[in-house]
């Protein structure tokens, strides 16, 4: 298969918008233009909330965003829905099962409390690598190769993880998982969101309940194998009497398991949908005529069917491009591939060099003076919160068995409180996708919920009933899954041009596996001091994130009707 790369056409800055494309569009040249939906025209089904925000109208949607109004949210979107969510169920499902392995793993392979860390930091240290990686892949190929590529490489090396014969090795493989399913949040949230019509976007918190259904899969799959197939933590000043070859399979199973079921949803998405490259990814690119044909395939999946012009899939992209050539200009030697003059060789050097360009142009238009601020703010709150809910998450089901019992009967019960642990968390998406049609909205929603998880950490902290322990924990996992719901769910939709959007989402969930390779390390070694110093660390982490939050300059639920970005 051959990648195209899809650079950016290279117009001057005065040229308008609708000119900007080299495509021909005579084979819709007998199609009816599109006709802007009214003030009165009705959304192809009633509002999931009653109180949903309106105030986006054609007036001030662009052509395209017009186009995909009329389009709706027919069967495509549902099943993009779902697949989409499919990768969101990954990744939370891989990074639980970590936290359920854990134990078993420093058992089997005799590590150390100091060292056990390495286990989560290296399939954050691969999460953050594939999120750069994909990001800054979709935006210069494309949304559709990411779309099946993370999930094929995650249940390959899923799979490899099962069998992995030291410590070490098992680290690694879980670095090359991670750069599989570390790209589905940021490209998954972002391919949904180009893809459905403004006004429901809210939809976008509801891959977050796909985000819950993954930690609940992985702890039932670790109730189901890990009570019978476990070495059971000593107590201090006893030695290990089972034979961990033969008795502490629990953990490799669970891994197989994991890595079938990612299979599996890797295939669904490959036989049971074709998918369509983004739209505003394609007019983005100036492939205009190749955004009409996808929106009519759509149209027709839906069963409907549009008749396009170029006219009517207009995207507001002047800012972003005019910025980006002056860039260009700007740096010395600059060459186009089209003035390549020493071969094929000097071709791939040159593909290299334009990519670097493309991406470091991208960063320089983050940091132009009407997006620096919220850049900065969102990058800061993913990276603090992501801190803050390792070094509680990571070491849960261990803070369990110390607090509330250890053997054969105390691993089965941690494991149980473990499920109530995740389930708690499912309801958090749908309050979220409620919450933020309300006047809260998106900034004062995650203020909130990001604001009620420190408060549960604290409760978890102070309570010393078994009762307190378990409650606090599921109130955690509420608050915990609205605030990344509404995070997940703000970051995209503030970033509007599609060029830049899966940059800034990439850099962002990179930098939150970051945090989640710094936080098991430091956690861990503050253990040998206490075991809650690491929960205080986190209440302090999302403390700070609540700081940023109340300092976004952005509301995206009337974003269309307030302020929009534009370079300086």
């Amino acid at each position: 298969m051959t990648l195209h790369r899809a650079s950016l056409p290279h117009f001057p800055s005065s040229t308008p918008a609708r000119l900007r494309s080299s495509a021909s569009y005579d084979h819709h040249s007998n199609h009816k233009e599109l006709k802007p939906a009214s003030h009165s025209t009705p959304l192809e089904s009633t509002p999931l909330l009653a109180h949903q925000d309106t105030t986006t109208t054609p007036q001030n949607m662009s052509p395209l965003d017009q186009t995909l109004e009329k389009v709706g949210m027919g069967l495509y979107q549902w099943k993009l829905l779902v697949l989409c969510g499919f990768g969101w169920m990954c990744d939370n499902m891989w990074l639980q099962s970590v936290a359920v392995i854990l134990p078993r793993v420093q058992i089997h392979f005799r590590v150390s409390d100091r060292w056990i860390g390495l286990l989560s930091t290296s399939i954050f240290t691969g999460m953050m690598v594939g999120a750069w990686t994909w990001g800054n892949f979709s935006d210069s190929y494309g949304r559709r190769h990411p779309f099946n590529g993370t999930l094929l490489m995650t249940s390959v090396f899923g799979l490899l993880c099962g069998f992995s014969p030291s410590f070490e090795v098992l680290c690694f493989l879980l670095f090359c998982l991670g750069t599989g399913v570390g790209g589905s949040m940021p490209t998954d949230g972002m391919l949904f969101l180009e893809n459905i019509p403004k006004t429901r976007h809210y939809l976008l918190t509801a891959l977050s309940f796909f985000f819950s259904i993954g930690a609940v899969i992985a702890s039932v799959l670790g109730l189901v194998f890990l009570p019978g197939q476990s070495c059971h933590e000593p107590a201090p000043n006893e030695t290990l009497l089972c034979n961990p070859e033969l008795e502490n399979r629990g953990w490799r199973h669970l891994l197989i398991a994991l890595g079938v079921i990612t299979f599996i949803l890797f295939g669904c998405r490959v036989i049971l949908f074709k998918l369509q490259e983004s739209p505003k990814y394609l007019m983005a690119t100036g492939r205009t005529a190749d955004a009409i044909i996808v929106l009519e395939i759509i149209s027709q999946h839906n069963g409907d069917s549009l008749q396009l012009s170029p006219a009517d899939v207009e995207d507001d992209q002047e800012d972003y491009d005019d910025v980006m050539q002056s860039q260009r200009q700007r740096r010395a030697g600059y060459t186009a591939l089209a003035e390549t003059t020493n071969g094929a060789s000097n071709s791939v050097w040159d593909v290299m060099k334009s990519s670097l360009d493309d991406f470091t142009g991208r960063i320089e238009y983050l940091f132009t003076p009407h997006w620096r601020l919220t850049t900065i703010l969102v990058w800061t709150i993913w990276t603090t919160v992501a801190f803050g809910y390792t070094c509680f998450n990571v070491f849960l089901p261990k803070y369990l068995e110390k607090r509330i019992g250890m053997g054969g009967d105390g691993l089965e019960k941690t494991l149980r409180d473990y499920v109530l642990y995740t389930v708690a968390g499912c309801p958090g998406s749908i309050l979220g996708a409620w919450l933020i049609e309300t006047r809260l909205g998106r900034k004062y929603s995650m203020v909130l919920s990001t604001f009620l998880t420190a408060i549960g950490t604290l409760v978890f902290i102070t309570v010393r009933t078994e009762k307190g322990v378990i409650m606090s924990s599921m109130a955690i996992s509420l608050a915990a899954t609205l605030m990344y719901a509404v995070i997940y769910g703000y970051t995209p939709e503030v970033f509007t041009p599609p060029m830049i959007r899966g940059t800034a989402c990439g850099i962002a969930s990179a930098l939150s596996r970051l945090a989640g390779i710094l936080a098991p390390m430091i956690a861990g070694i503050m253990m040998i001091t206490s075991i809650y110093l690491p929960m205080y660390l986190s209440v302090c982490m999302f403390l700070i994130s609540c700081a940023c939050m109340l300092f976004l300059p952005v509301e995206t639920r009337q974003q269309s009707t307030t302020r929009t970005h534009s370079p300086a």
